[in-house]
């Protein structure tokens, strides 16, 4: 428990710092990319539009970018709201439709399709886990 609680606070700070603990090594286009997509989680992200800003086709940008991270660029973008949805579900004070709403998602009922979908269970169960704690 100590040691969940510790790794939580670690998490936390890194997102609060802007730090970036990847120790991978991506081509400029990528990590261009990747750090678009973290600076940009509470927008709606188009994989056109990412693509562009690398000057790649978009068959080309979702070829290179999984080649490159071993996921495909929809499912990373999911994956890091999904990361930053967990962080503020632990933090008192938000709620889940604002989070949803925050993160680009079209609705509530489709961010908690995604959420239960990578993390197993609700956001709101999740939450509720949380404020036990």
């Amino acid at each position: 428990m100590e040691l969940n609680n510790l790794l939580v606070s670690f998490l936390l700070h890194v997102i609060r710092t802007g730090e970036n603990t990847y120790t991978r090594s991506y081509s400029k286009r990528i990590t261009k990319t990747i750090n678009y997509i973290e600076d940009n989680l509470f927008e709606a992200i188009d994989l056109e539009n990412l693509a562009g800003k690398c000057n790649l086709s978009l068959s080309r940008f979702k070829h290179l970018f999984k080649e490159e991270t071993g996921i495909p660029p929809a499912e990373y973008i999911i994956r890091k709201k999904s990361e930053r949805t967990r962080m503020l579900l632990q933090e008192q004070g938000f709620s889940i439709k604002d989070i949803a709403y925050d993160l680009g998602f079209s609705s509530p009922a489709y961010f908690s399709t995604v959420f239960r979908q990578y993390n197993g269970h609700s956001s709101t169960e999740y939450q509720k886990k949380c404020y036990l704690r």
